[in-house]
């Protein structure tokens, strides 16, 4: 006859999932891992639904400064902007967080971000370095991108280059111009 023993450790199956099995990986998940297409394209969505927020955060400021309603714009837009940047940032380290599953590390490495010079190589190696290709100890791989993943994945880094490209344009001729109004505010006053 066998005793039942309260204090014995519970038996389950501690086994990684090596069936090859993939999981659908969903948006406003907490857990579970993202690679690094679905990465680009969630960070592409948090990016231009921040911008949205702005706008209409600077979009109502402007019509209480139009209307009789004036309660002091630059406090509301500080808890305006606190109200839309608080909820983006955890966000952004949840898919962060998410990203370093996928590559088999702790989320612990996400202190890195705070560390000037060093969040930049981190950042890359977020975005370009392979995740486990098959299941890891932070669950299985994620299923192929769809192409609602792929297009905002691809226009993500597309468009950072592209607005890289034109400050880098953009910036000397705008110092030029600058140049030029100071040295014809400075002649004006000479006058």
């Amino acid at each position: 006859m066998e005793q039942h023993n309260p204090y014995k450790t519970p038996s389950s199956n501690t086994e990684l999932n090596t069936s090859g099995q993939a999981y659908q990986s969903k948006i406003f998940s907490l857990t579970s891992r993202i690679g690094r297409l679905r990465y680009q394209a969630y960070s592409w969505v948090c990016l231009l639904l921040l911008m949205l927020a702005g706008i209409l955060v600077r979009g109502i400021i402007g019509l209480m400064e139009v209307t009789a309603l004036n309660p002091s714009p630059d406090n509301m837009l500080w808890y305006l902007a606190l109200a839309t940047y608080i909820p983006s940032t955890i966000y952004s380290f949840i898919l962060a967080k998410r990203r370093l599953n996928d590559l088999n590390q702790s989320g612990w490495f996400l202190i890195f971000l705070f560390a000037p010079f060093l969040n930049l190589l981190f950042i890359l190696y977020l975005i370009f370095f392979k995740g486990s290709p098959k299941s890891n100890q932070y669950g299985p791989a994620p299923t192929k991108n769809s192409l609602m993943v792929i297009i905002p994945g691809i226009l993500f880094p597309a468009t950072m280059i592209t607005i890289a490209i034109m400050i880098a344009i953009a910036g000397p001729a705008f110092q030029e111009y600058s140049r030029r109004v100071e040295q014809a505010a400075h002649e004006l006053q000479n006058q």
